[in-house]
């Protein structure tokens, strides 16, 4: 539109300066005819009598034709300006229809863009909605599910509750026989005949207490003479020598016997049996049992007894007898 209009104006300022410049080439016919007369006049009039007011007339004449050729000179001037005028009116009034249409149009543009954002609108609402009851419905669904786990956990945990129940009541259960472990048996080497050698020792029995049988890993004990009446000297015979291997199976009820040396070679002097018995040393019983149960499943579940016990006597049983002693890790069933 501007532009249009800026072209408009050059062309009506262009035109508006060719008819300043343009001149016409004749002079008026008014004016061609009164010179005539006045020629004529002059032949027919040549007499000197009248000279004087003969030039005067022809001066106004020419006065008059001068005035007349400007005046119609600026109408064709004032004429072709008001043209252009209402050429440039009309073009700046198609302009403006031109400006009105576009108008028109960019208004019914943005009237349908504003009604498809209201509609936009309303379906972002619409689908903000079903998120959010979606939402809703996941949170309730979550809280349905970790209901779910938590009673699972709960039934899970009951189920191994009664699995370790049954397996705690159905497992093996290897203990030493209290009451019938054997006096040590002391051979002082010093004291033997010439060419025997009797090792000292202590026997003892380990019965498998449990509900089914046991398949025992690996076994060790020890007779050991010890300084100190509340832990034997050597506390490594607890762990557990898998050297010391041996594989078999114990069945419920039944028990074996088990033999304890002293070590290192198995012997003892008389002077160390003479201290044991005036209670200046001491004897000690102790050692392990690695077993496991029969069960089928994933994982081999291992046991442990350890034992520890003291030949002693006291004021209220003066015979030497063996009890439970030492530190109570070293006599635990597990």
């Amino acid at each position: 539109m501007r532009w249009a209009s800026l072209a408009a104006l050059t062309f009506a300022c262009v035109t508006i300066s060719f008819a300043a410049q343009t001149t016409p080439d004749t002079l008026p016919k008014d004016r061609v005819a009164k010179t005539e007369i006045s020629k004529g006049n002059q032949g027919k009039q040549a007499s000197p009598i009248q000279p004087t007011q003969t030039i005067q007339q022809a001066a106004t004449q020419d006065t008059i034709g001068n005035q007349t050729g400007e005046d119609a000179k600026t109408q064709r001037r004032l004429v072709l300006f008001t043209g252009l005028l209402a050429a440039v009116g009309f073009l700046q009034v198609v302009a403006l229809i031109w400006q009105g249409c576009l108008f028109l149009k960019t208004l019914g543009a943005m009237k349908h863009q504003a009604h498809e954002m209201k509609r936009q609108r309303i379906v972002m609402q619409g689908q903000f909605g079903a998120m959010e009851n979606q939402l809703a419905e996941m949170g309730n669904q979550t809280n349905v599910l970790w209901k779910s786990v938590a009673a699972t956990q709960e039934s899970a945990d009951a189920a191994l509750s009664n699995a370790k129940a049954a397996i705690a009541s159905e497992r093996p259960w290897l203990l030493i026989e209290k009451d019938n472990i054997q006096e040590p048996h002391l051979n002082p080497i010093d004291t033997q005949p010439s060419g025997e050698s009797h090792h000292s020792y202590c026997e003892f029995y380990v019965r498998n207490y449990g509900r089914t049988p046991a398949r025992v890993l690996s076994e060790k004990a020890e007779l050991q003479i010890s300084n100190n009446p509340s832990k034997p000297n050597d506390p490594d015979v607890f762990n557990v020598d898998w050297s010391r291997k041996n594989i078999f199976m114990l069945p419920q009820g039944e028990r074996i016997v088990a033999k304890a040396p002293v070590p290192p070679l198995g012997y003892v002097k008389s002077e160390e049996l003479r201290e044991i018995r005036s209670k200046q040393k001491f004897i000690w019983l102790c050692g392990y049992v690695r077993y496991s149960d029969t069960f089928d499943r994933n994982g081999i579940a291992e046991y442990e007894t350890k034992f520890c016990y003291l030949w002693d006597s006291d004021v209220e049983n003066p015979r030497p007898h063996w009890r439970l002693a030492g530190p109570p890790e070293y006599s635990t069933a597990t």
